[in-house]
């Protein structure tokens, strides 16, 4: 559920997370578990989601752009590593 946590502050979105064997919970942008249920439970959440139409963050503005940039340095070091003077 941490993982979930993470990602509802990253993104600063509100995440659902249902699962048949753990958790169900309801977690807010800011991290806070709004609502759960116990876990290997049968049961139903039955809740208002809010829904937060905040501005991006620097993750959702370029995305993988920094990931893209490392790839094509790391390429252009192997092709220039591999590349003999063959006369």
């Amino acid at each position: 559920m941490a993982m979930a946590v993470f990602r509802a502050i990253e993104n600063q979105r509100t995440v659902v997370r249902s699962t048949n064997s753990g958790i169900t919970c309801v977690i807010d942008p800011n991290g806070r578990i709004l609502k759960q249920l116990d876990p290997f439970e049968e049961d139903v959440l039955v809740m208002d989601i809010p829904v937060y139409n905040a501005g991006k963050n620097l993750y959702r503005t370029w995305e993988d752009l920094f990931a893209i940039i490392l790839l094509i340095v790391r390429n252009c070091g192997y092709r220039g590593r591999f590349r003999t003077n063959r006369s």
